[in-house]
């Protein structure tokens, strides 16, 4: 049976959410860097809409660039 030698995957962004009743809280770490800050925002498909928009623009940077997305 053939074997893998291929790496494990290196993720560009590793990203924790903690969801609660009406919020969610989010941070999320580029590799071999510290977290940045947490941010919270509505469980509303507008705050999941803010969020998504921002790791698509903002991934793999240590600061949150797009703060004032989430805001």
């Amino acid at each position: 049976m053939p074997t893998s030698t291929s790496s494990p995957p290196r993720y560009q962004l590793f990203v924790g959410v903690d969801i609660a009743a009406q919020t969610f809280t989010t941070v999320w770490i580029p590799p071999d860097a510290s977290p940045g800050r947490p941010v919270t925002l509505d469980q509303t498909p507008q705050g999941f809409a803010a969020l998504q928009a921002c790791l698509l623009t903002c991934a793999g940077y240590l600061a949150h660039p797009c703060d004032y997305r989430l805001s």
